[in-house]
């Protein structure tokens, strides 16, 4: 199926320490089979959240897992969750079935899942096509990382040829920062309407204006927005090069999700 990347990540290239040029240490991840056990068997809701954090950097490798994780959406645990969630968008078409059930997390109480959720929708390309209502309303959700992520995520549908054309006037207003305070909301949203060739004509005006934006990276991909819709004759990429091409895409929301995690369990020590 089209919608991932075409290998698995066996193994996480440890944080940079070393000075340039030396080699880096490279940490291997544990195998699938143990990290299904700690994830359905896990005492702690750290070993279950690591679990499977470890099980999406195994990718399309972790696919036999896709049961177990679907069986975690309702965890206790929100970070549980929120990983569970990350990890069923990186591993392939045996996840194929809980798309119903993402799209239903969209409403969930908790931000940081909402995120996971368009997130996850975002890499499934057009099995996930009837998400495309619930992915515009989150577009106006309060917390700035799932409108980014949000954004991010039809802007993947509007690269692949997908019909998002009911998202393209609310994401044209978030490049403005009257509309959209957070930069890097602002910056996905440009993205996404450079993803969307020409059929985000209509977002020209908006986009003209924001190239006055304060935020240097906002300036940067509104330019290339620009540049997309005024030369879109690209056919539509394919699902795994769309994926591929956010590989870092979301680096900015994952911060802020593993600070949001490291607050709640300091209230929770505190409580």
């Amino acid at each position: 199926m089209a919608g991932f990347s075409g290998g698995p990540v066996v193994a996480a290239a440890a944080p940079p320490s070393a000075a340039a040029g030396q080699p880096q240490a490279v940490v291997a991840l544990p195998p699938v089979p143990e990290l299904m056990q700690a994830l359905a068997h896990g005492r702690s809701a750290r070993a279950r959240w690591s679990a499977a954090e470890s099980l999406r950097q195994h990718g399309t490798a972790a696919a036999c897992a896709a049961p177990a994780l679907i069986a975690c959406l309702s965890d206790e645990d929100v970070d549980v969750r929120v990983s569970v969630v990350r990890a069923l968008g990186y591993i392939g078409e045996a996840a194929l079935p809980a798309i119903p059930a993402l799209q239903g997390l969209l409403s969930d109480s908790d931000g940081g899942v909402r995120w996971a959720a368009a997130d996850a929708l975002g890499n499934f390309g057009h099995p996930a096509a009837p998400a495309v209502p619930k992915l515009v309303q989150a577009l106006d959700d309060e917390e700035e990382d799932v409108r980014g992520s949000a954004a991010s995520a039809l802007g993947k549908f509007g690269q692949l040829g997908l019909d998002v054309a009911a998202a393209i006037p609310r994401m044209s207003l978030l490049v403005g920062v009257r509309e959209e305070k957070e930069w890097h909301v602002r910056r996905a949203a440009a993205e996404a309407l450079g993803r969307c060739g020409v059929a985000a004509a209509g977002a020209v005006p908006q986009l003209q204006g924001a190239l006055l934006d304060e935020h240097p990276r906002v300036r940067a991909a509104v330019q290339a927005a620009l540049e997309k819709i005024s030369g879109s004759a690209e056919p539509a990429a394919s699902s795994s090069e769309v994926l591929t091409s956010e590989a870092g895409a979301c680096e900015h929301a994952c911060a802020r999700a593993r600070r949001r995690r490291a607050i709640r369990r300091c209230r929770a020590f505190a409580a």
